[in-house]
C-alpha cells in the first residue's frame, strides 16, 4: 500500500514523511488499511507509528485482539505480520487520490468513509490536548 503511493520500494523503518508521504496520504492510507484488514484503529496511529514496521505491529496486534467474522477467536495468533508496503486495497485509486481531483469530489460527500474517531475538529482538539489529557 505504501510502495504503491510512493512508486518505489520502502524500507520498513523509513519515516513516512521522510519517505515522501504527506498528512493527506497518511489519512487515505488509514482508510485503505482499516478497510482491507477490517480493523478499527485511530487515524492518529498513522502519526504515532511513523513507519511501516511500527504500523504493521499495531495492525497485527489489533487483528489478534479482535475476532474476524468467521475467523479465529480473539487472542489467536495471526500468521505473519501484514505487509503494508504492497498494493492498495481493491477499489482504491492507484495513487490513493481521486482521479478527477478534489474539485470534482467536493460535491457529493455521502459515500465517502468517515474515520471512527470523530470529526476533523474533534481529532484536532484531541491532538492539541495531548496524550492523557482529560476532556
Amino acid at each position: 500500500m505504501i510502495e504503491s503511493r510512493l512508486g518505489r520500494p520502502v524500507d520498513p523503518d523509513e519515516n513516512f514523511f521522510e519517505a515522501g508521504l504527506n498528512s493527506m496520504a497518511l489519512v487515505e492510507l488509514h482508510a485503505d488499511i482499516t478497510g482491507t484488514f477490517e480493523i478499527d484503529i485511530p487515524v492518529t496511529a498513522m502519526f504515532t507509528r511513523p513507519n511501516a514496521r511500527a504500523l504493521g505491529r499495531l495492525v497485527e496486534s489489533t487483528r489478534a485482539d479482535a475476532p474476524a467474522p468467521g475467523g479465529p477467536a480473539a487472542g489467536s495468533p495471526t500468521p505473519g505480520s501484514p505487509d503494508l508496503r504492497g498494493a492498495p486495497a481493491p477499489g482504491s485509486p492507484a495513487g490513493g487520490f481521486p482521479a478527477g481531483g478534489a474539485s470534482e469530489q467536493a460535491g457529493d460527500d455521502s459515500s465517502r468513509p468517515r474515520p471512527s474517531g470523530g470529526g476533523r475538529r474533534d481529532v484536532r482538539a484531541r491532538i492539541r490536548r495531548g496524550p492523557g489529557a482529560s476532556r
